[in-house]
């Protein structure tokens, strides 16, 4: 079986999340943060193409941040080269 999913590729890489806990005093929405980076062993994967530009073009402040919309810099250095692409999962079983 075949999957599809669209992930975000910089310098031939693709673009991982990682996860943090929010100090209990500060958390006023999630006790979690989710920040997608290019040093994480958790890649990032979105359902569609439109989700994957949307999390490149639009980051989520961290208090809002989860997995489908993670929190990341838009500093021009960090998203500058970073592209969409196609992920094509093939799932046997063993």
């Amino acid at each position: 079986m075949k999957i599809v999913k669209y992930g975000l590729m910089k310098k031939g890489e693709l673009l991982g999340v990682s996860f943090s806990s929010v100090d209990a005093e500060d958390c006023y929405c999630n006790d979690t943060t989710c920040v997608l980076n290019d040093d994480s062993d958790e890649v990032w994967l979105a359902d569609s193409k439109e989700h994957a530009e949307h999390v490149l073009n639009n980051s989520t402040p961290w208090y809002n941040s989860c997995y489908n919309t993670p929190q990341h810099s838009c500093e021009r250095k960090f998203i500058k080269g970073v592209k969409v692409v196609r992920v094509t999962l093939i799932v046997e079983e063993i």
